[in-house]
């Protein structure tokens, strides 16, 4: 499996910021500073992400020291402990299980962001629709003047009345006036 030892808790942080997928530290590294520090990068990450920190604790029994410990790591959210010594392959089948859990996480991040896309697409789509039926809208209110206008002039080239021609213009006026208050 491939990872890095990081020397420091600074070094371990930039690494989780890199995107690690999990963290094993010993009990020892993890003082009061280096807590905080842990839990100012944790608290960082995206709301999708559970970082998994598999944390090696001294074999024994609860003492007010451990008790204490373990209020001051409980911050850091997604821990797993395991007491020294361990037998590697109780160490690896939790590192796998951690490693599962985070690649769960980042399909969750993927399809959050795919959901986010299409929603997107979706909005920009049901603009378009908008603006197509409102297009289409002004395409009949003007359409219908400019129609009466052409049955006007029809009625106009077949009257012998200039009265009834100055009818029709009047009327043939105020369709246009229409028209030019639509646009």
């Amino acid at each position: 499996m491939p990872c890095h030892a990081a020397v420091s808790i600074d070094e371990l942080c930039l690494e989780i910021e890199r995107g690690a997928g999990a963290a094993i530290v010993c009990e020892e590294a993890l003082t009061p500073g280096a807590i905080a520090q842990l839990r100012s990068v944790i608290e960082q990450q995206p709301p999708w992400s559970d970082f998994p920190l598999i944390l090696l604790t001294v074999g024994g029994r609860v003492t007010a020291e451990s008790e204490r410990l373990r209020e001051l790591r409980q911050p850091l959210g997604n821990i797993f402990l395991l007491e020294r010594p361990i037998r590697p392959e109780t160490l690896l089948s939790t590192l796998e299980i951690a490693l599962r859990g985070r690649e769960r996480q980042y399909q969750i991040r993927d399809q959050m962001q795919q959901y986010a896309r299409a929603q997107d697409a979706l909005r920009r789509s049901e603009k378009l629709a908008v603006t197509g039926r409102l297009a289409a809208s002004i395409a009949h209110e003007i359409n219908n003047p400019l129609e009466a206008v052409t049955n006007l002039i029809y009625l106009m080239r077949g009257s012998d009345n200039p009265s009834q021609v100055h009818k029709y213009l009047a009327q043939a006026d105020q369709e246009l006036a229409r028209v030019a208050e639509i646009t």
